[in-house]
């Protein structure tokens, strides 16, 4: 019996927030809620942010590739709302948002 296991490719995640960042001033922000972790933090907060994998890696067969596309950059309070069940994708967790705004 064969055993295929997909797993996260840290790197991927890594080059998402550097992109993020660079089209960010250097800032990581929340593609939800807008949280910016270095404004509220200070240096503490520098840098730090989730990587969602839009595609979920449950999903995935064996040969799929997770590219920097696919990566959403999120707090953590987006980033646990987003796997609650039932799963929801960032677009429709914007959504819920801008309708509570």
């Amino acid at each position: 019996r064969k055993h295929k296991i997909i797993e996260r490719n840290p790197e991927v995640v890594k080059k998402a927030k550097a992109k993020h960042a660079k089209e960010n001033d250097g800032r990581l922000i929340c593609e939800v809620c807008n949280f910016d972790f270095l404004e509220a933090y200070g240096d503490r907060g520098q840098g730090f942010a989730e990587g969602h994998h839009k595609k979920p890696v449950s999903e995935m067969k064996a040969g799929d590739e997770t590219k920097v596309e696919d990566i959403a950059i999120v707090c953590s309070n987006c980033h646990r709302m987003i796997h609650r069940k039932p799963i929801i994708t960032v677009e429709e967790l914007l959504e819920e948002l801008e309708k509570r705004v």
